[in-house]
């Protein structure tokens, strides 16, 4: 009797063992698909994420973009501006030379002016 007493036991404490067993199985399975769940999230955060920075990329790539067609846009002005420098230069030292020999035939006409007034008192007296 002893032994069936046992035997008893032993079954009890099998089927309460299988009990406990599948109620950790489903304390697993739960957990697994809570991780699950929230590793889909993550990853849905992370490609967000992902997509939102390609974008950002994106935009700082075109400005980028433009400020370079800006630069060149400058460096051309810069070199346009040169050469009006040099043109202004060349023309004012042109209008210099001018306004020089302004002056000079200026003189050479009051010199003969004055020759030309000399001449006339002269065959005036004569």
């Amino acid at each position: 009797q002893s032994v069936v007493k046992r035997l008893e036991t032993i079954q009890s404490e099998k089927v309460r063992l299988q009990t406990d067993n599948e109620q950790l199985r489903v304390k697993l399975i739960a957990s697994e698909a809570k991780c699950g769940k929230e590793q889909i999230s993550a990853m849905q955060r992370s490609t967000q994420s992902t997509s939102e920075l390609q974008k950002q990329g994106d935009v700082i790539r075109g400005l980028l973009s433009q400020l370079n067609a800006a630069k060149r846009e400058k460096d051309q002005l810069r070199v346009e501006l040169d050469k009006s420098s040099l043109t202004c230069t060349k023309v004012q030292r042109e209008l210099n030379e001018w306004k020089a020999n302004a002056a000079s035939l200026q003189r050479e006409c009051e010199r003969i002016n004055t020759e030309k007034d000399e001449l006339v008192a002269k065959a005036t007296r004569l």
